[in-house]
């Protein structure tokens, strides 16, 4: 099962948006945390996330500092549809 990233991107987005987070440009990479205001945010965000892209986050990949870059935060989703894979 092949994912790509801009559809990973455009899913994270549609996420955020439903948690109420909305990001002036996509188009440039971003620090997450600048819009995720507090944990019941993240949390939230992070549920959908899971529920909308049918996978399962591990605690270890819900560090805080994973939110400082959206792309590398992307990336780090991809890489869990590669794990399911194999």
């Amino acid at each position: 099962m092949m994912i790509k990233i801009d559809f990973i991107k455009h899913k994270i987005i549609e996420c955020l948006e439903i948690n109420g987070i909305f990001i002036d440009s996509i188009n440039e990479d971003f620090d997450l945390r600048q819009y995720i205001i507090d944990s019941m945010q993240f949390i939230g965000t992070i549920v959908t996330i899971e529920d909308e892209l049918k996978i399962e986050i591990p605690p270890v990949y819900l560090h805080y500092d994973n939110l400082a870059s959206f792309t590398a935060f992307c990336i780090l989703i991809e890489s869990l549809f590669e794990e399911i894979k194999t």
